[in-house]
């Protein structure tokens, strides 16, 4: 992880490459918020849907990285499964996807199938993802101030209510502890129900960093 000036001085050169302090359009923030990385993303999917706070054509254009998120190396994957399972992940499960299910900004998921022969989804929280926000909101708030963001985005967006909101949610989702429980009260307070099948949580696979849990296949919804 890049230390804090560093980071600094890249998050004000990514927002002088794409003119944002002149020439604000939803792609260049768009674009912008991209190659700044999973904290940007997030605070991107955050805006799309809250079109009370900024403009339509914003929202319309940061729905677009719902699908960008770029994925960890499998190989870093693989690390922090060792790393967590104090083993070879090759113990615990027969096989594993290496191509993600899916990718976003806090975690990823790989579908894989357990030694029981258990079809599961491994999710995967990324590398340093809590030092990583929470250092980039503090930064972006200081970049806020050096650029005069505030009176340039005055019309648009308050920045720093969005960060704050964003690094709040963004909390939320990095605790898998807290979502283990969601996902476990749901499905006893819906077990009786034929018509719906709650998913369930592999306790003795899921870690702070990992939650493990039945494979349920789909397709997407837009």
């Amino acid at each position: 992880m890049k230390n804090s000036p560093s980071r600094l001085s890249e998050i004000i050169a990514v927002i002088k490459k794409y003119r944002l302090t002149k020439d604000i359009t939803p792609e260049n923030v768009r674009l912008a918020l991209e190659e700044l990385g999973p904290t940007f993303v997030k605070m991107g999917q955050i805006l799309s849907s809250r079109d009370d706070l900024i403009p339509k054509e914003f929202c319309n254009e940061f729905q677009k990285l719902k699908h960008s998120v770029k994925p960890m190396p499998y190989e870093t994957v693989e690390e922090i499964l060792t790393r967590e399972y104090d083993c070879p992940p090759s113990e615990i499960y027969q096989e594993i996807n290496k191509i993600p299910v899916g990718s976003a900004s806090i975690a990823q998921v790989h579908k894989a199938v357990l030694k029981t022969g258990e079809v599961v989804a491994i999710k995967v929280r990324r590398e340093n993802i809590e030092e990583l926000m929470e250092r980039d909101a503090r930064l972006l708030k200081k970049v806020i101030s050096l650029l005069h963001l505030n009176k340039i985005f005055g019309d648009i967006i308050n920045l720093t209510q969005v960060i704050d909101e964003m690094y709040d949610r963004a909390k939320e989702e990095m605790n898998f502890h807290t979502e283990k429980k969601h996902i476990e009260e749901f499905r006893e307070n819906n077990k009786e129900l034929v018509y719906l099948k709650p998913l369930k949580v592999f306790n003795k696979y899921s870690t702070n960093n990992i939650l493990v849990m039945e494979y349920i296949d789909g397709f997407n919804i837009s």
